[in-house]
């Protein structure tokens, strides 16, 4: 997508997306700009999960195209775009510790070992996690599986960072404490944020702009 570390700028243009005879997506176009905080707000079957999967790469659009920072990367592979994703259910692997879960970015990306325990323990200790680096995610609570989560996405530095519902299955104070976070978290790293939910509320506090 961009190099790693640089928030990116999104362009999408009269994105469609069809499954068999169901119209997820229809003629969106949209401008993200660099390092801002977007919300998608409404709600569901609305298409915004369908749009974060292709901005992510894991879903190809039926028609339409997507620019970062001036590129077209319709076509490229996830593995290929610098974004890292917050799906609704975390999607931690269970059989892997916390700092296993945010290691295998790295991995994939074929980090050396050095830079990733460097990396692996910078985010740890930006994102609290400090102390539960070895247990499982079913030793945690929801919100600190949430933390490894957005660690993990974060960790390789992308340029834009995509959250489906994060807080959802969160209770009313845990999501409040999380909103607060995730500000910080934009404020300090710079990226660009895509968010999507349901809740007005929600989006109103933690955004630059609602779409």
């Amino acid at each position: 997508m961009q190099q790693p570390g640089r928030a990116a700028e999104i362009k999408a243009n009269g994105i469609g997306k069809s499954f068999g005879s169901f119209r997820a997506l229809d003629n969106l176009s949209l401008d993200i700009g660099r390092g801002e905080f977007l919300t998608l707000l409404g709600p569901s079957g609305s298409g915004k999960t369908t749009f974060l999967m292709i901005l992510a790469g894991f879903v190809q659009p039926s028609e339409g195209k997507l620019f970062s920072d001036g590129v077209d990367i319709t076509n490229r592979p996830a593995e290929q775009r610098a974004a890292g994703m917050v799906f609704q259910g975390y999607a931690l692997f269970p059989h892997m510790s916390v700092e296993q879960n945010i290691a295998f970015p790295l991995k994939v990306r074929k980090k050396s070992a050095a830079e990733i325990k460097n990396r692996v323990g910078e985010i740890i200790e930006r994102v609290g996690l400090k102390g539960h680096e070895k247990k499982l995610p079913a030793q945690l609570s929801g919100g600190q599986q949430q933390r490894v989560a957005l660690a993990r996405a974060l960790v390789f530095e992308p340029g834009v960072l995509l959250l489906d519902e994060p807080f959802s299955a969160l209770d009313k104070s845990l999501r409040g404490q999380m909103q607060a976070e995730m500000k910080r978290l934009h404020q300090e790293t710079g990226t660009t944020f895509v968010f999507v939910t349901h809740d007005q509320s929600e989006a109103l506090a933690l955004s630059s702009r609602v779409a």
